[in-house]
């Protein structure tokens, strides 16, 4: 168990972090400069937060009230930055043992071969850096990380300079290993899809901030806030207000058009916003009767813009009516391909959707919004 209540500035930048993780994989997820890194650095030992409390297994390594400062090196902690930074004069097996300077050779010798059977790297504890691929490279690096055995695992983007493929095999093996290890693991990144696939839990960044951590189903389908959603892929967040409330639905007035929602802990006048995911945006065409399961909050508008992205389509979707006078409301659609070219969406550009009202979520306005 990892517990930590820290504050710590650096220059103009402040972080103030409160996380709690089991033995799981959490995601420290956020933009660039949101403070994941400044964590990770505290709870190693490389910074020493201003004021707070860092606690690994009930072991207290930090507490500036009780003036404890437990060295990195006696923390229990492994940590792997993203360019692994292997020492190019040693061998794969020569790096993984570099920790193990106390051990005896034999006890050395053993736990390196461990290693590097354990991360599909038999056979190349002879090779030197530079004539590794980088997956190897990682696998060489991660192997160095778990040689003393840590407590904790820290993992600063570690995959962040390999192919898509690449990044997809060992983000598996990682996951692998935490549960044979039985560790607690930390990983940042800024790839979504990354956090999503890997964290059991998503702790999200902004601000020096966590704004809030959850498991990845919660994260998705309920972000307690505007900036949560947004950050995590809603990328259609709508204002409103509540116009009626009741135990089965809840009924919202956007600018442009009604929604009715699930039921929610609101009362009529309340302002919230209204979340959507791209992908749960049913498109409909307007010739046609929409089907049994789509004919809820039905919305009719045209499709001004339309963006391949592989094995998706991206749509922007303007609402009928909007625009005069103000900004128009647009809505995102991610579309698979291969309903894009049966649906024949390249053909028309009047359309209508349907937001379904269990694929909508209401949280309550942050600033007065409509």
């Amino acid at each position: 168990m990892l517990q930590l209540d820290i504050e710590l500035q650096v220059g103009d930048f402040r972080l103030d972090v409160i996380l709690e993780a089991g033995r799981e994989l959490i995601s420290l997820f956020g933009y660039s400069g949101s403070g994941k890194t400044l964590t990770l650095e505290a709870i190693a030992g490389l910074r020493k937060p201003d004021r707070g409390h860092i606690s690994i297994d009930g072991d207290t390594v930090f507490d500036s009230a009780k003036k404890i400062d437990v060295p990195a090196h006696r923390r229990g902690i492994g940590y792997l930055i993203q360019d692994g930074a292997l020492f190019p004069h040693l061998t794969a097996a020569q790096n993984v043992g570099y920790g193990l300077g106390r051990a005896s050779r034999s006890d050395r010798d053993a736990r390196v071969l461990e290693l590097l059977d354990l991360l599909d790297l038999a056979g190349l504890g002879d090779r030197y850096p530079a004539t590794l691929s980088g997956g190897q490279k990682q696998r060489v690096a991660l192997a160095r990380a778990l040689a003393p055995k840590p407590r904790t695992l820290l993992l600063d983007e570690p995959f962040a300079a390999l192919d898509a493929s690449i990044r997809e095999t060992l983000g598996s093996e990682l996951l692998k290993l935490r549960e044979e290890l039985d560790l607690t693991v930390l990983f940042v990144t800024h790839q979504l899809s990354e956090a999503f696939s890997l964290g059991e839990r998503i702790a999200v960044f902004d601000g020096g901030a966590i704004l809030q951590a959850d498991s990845n189903q919660t994260i998705y389908r309920s972000p307690k806030s505007r900036r949560v959603a947004l950050l995590t892929g809603a990328a259609n967040v709508l204002d409103g207000v509540v116009e009626e409330s009741s135990e089965k639905e809840l009924k919202v007035r956007t600018r442009d058009f009604a929604v009715l929602t699930n039921p929610y802990p609101f009362s009529k006048g309340d302002r919230v916003h209204v979340c959507i995911r791209p992908e749960s945006v049913l498109l409909i065409r307007k010739d046609r009767r929409p089907s049994r399961n789509s004919r809820e909050n039905n919305v009719s508008g045209i499709i001004v813009n339309r963006k391949a992205r592989g094995s998706l389509y991206t749509l922007q979707f303007q609402v009928d009516g909007s625009g005069e006078g103000s900004d128009p409301t647009i809505l995102q659609i991610d579309l698979p391909a291969r309903v894009y070219g049966v649906m024949r969406v390249g053909e028309h550009r009047e359309w209508a959707v349907s937001l379904r009202r269990d694929s909508l979520h209401v949280i309550r306005a942050e600033q007065p919004c409509v």
